[in-house]
């Protein structure tokens, strides 16, 4: 079952990577002290590693979401502030200090990824929204098996 539902993840975010051949946001990295100070939709990828860890940072909006679903590993933490979060990264991470800013395509700031350098990301479609697919690169070793 484990090996069968990381092949569907795998799939998906392959499939994220190529919407309908355009693109569905700007990246753009920049400094953890440049995230507002505001409440965030949080979501934690936590592999009780220091070196597999990320945090999605999405700004609530009724029109377009920003999610990190449908992963081995990620807590949908509800809404919060980014402090505690960006605290943990940093204790985990020494000299942390950059995230990704994810913007839609009219240039409206969607969220923040925080991801650490052992962890691989891609971002797609899901519906209306944006998803963010977070994942280890060991855990495929280059060969799928169904």
């Amino acid at each position: 079952m484990v090996k069968h539902n990381r092949l569907l993840m795998l799939l998906i975010s392959l499939l994220a990577l190529f919407p309908a051949g355009c693109r569905l946001a700007n990246l753009q990295r920049t400094s953890a002290a440049e995230i507002p100070d505001v409440p965030y939709h949080v979501y934690v990828y936590d592999f009780s590693t220091n070196d597999r860890y990320a945090v999605l940072f999405a700004i609530p909006s009724g029109e377009k979401q920003v999610l990190m679903k449908h992963l081995d590993h990620v807590e949908d933490m509800g809404t919060d502030r980014k402090e505690p979060y960006i605290k943990e990264f940093q204790k985990r991470i020494k000299n942390f200090q950059s995230a990704i800013r994810i913007t839609d395509m009219q240039g409206v700031v969607r969220g923040y990824l925080m991801i650490t350098v052992d962890l691989n990301w891609s971002i797609g479609a899901y519906g209306n929204d944006i998803l963010v697919y977070v994942y280890d690169p060991s855990d495929y070793c280059g060969v799928l098996v169904p």
